[in-house]
């Protein structure tokens, strides 16, 4: 019987990982792709401003859009988890000990 709960953990992590990894890409994606849109539509006296170097655009693309997929992913799917392993403990201590 562990074996077996062994097993299907394995499986549910595996595909908890690959789902919300896939999510994570997709959103960083989406923001890098609005983001870049929305510095190429700026005027070209923006760029001349110190603090929109493309020095600094450039570590804006690569870090917002990586915190938000922390954010969005990451603890998603830790939340999800912990939520998923309280309600499956509730059930079986109401199962066996009603």
């Amino acid at each position: 019987m562990m074996t077996l709960c062994g097993v299907g953990s394995a499986m549910f992590v595996f595909g908890q990982k690959l789902t919300f990894g896939t999510l994570g890409e997709k959103v960083t994606l989406k923001i890098r792709r609005m983001l870049y849109s929305n510095i190429l539509e700026k005027n070209i006296g923006w760029f001349d401003e110190k603090e929109n170097a493309p020095g600094q655009l450039s570590t804006v693309l690569a870090s917002d859009a990586q915190i938000i997929n922390g954010v969005s992913a990451e603890g998603l799917a830790s939340q999800l988890e912990a939520t998923c392993a309280l309600l499956f403990g509730i059930t079986l201590g109401f199962v066996f000990s009603w």
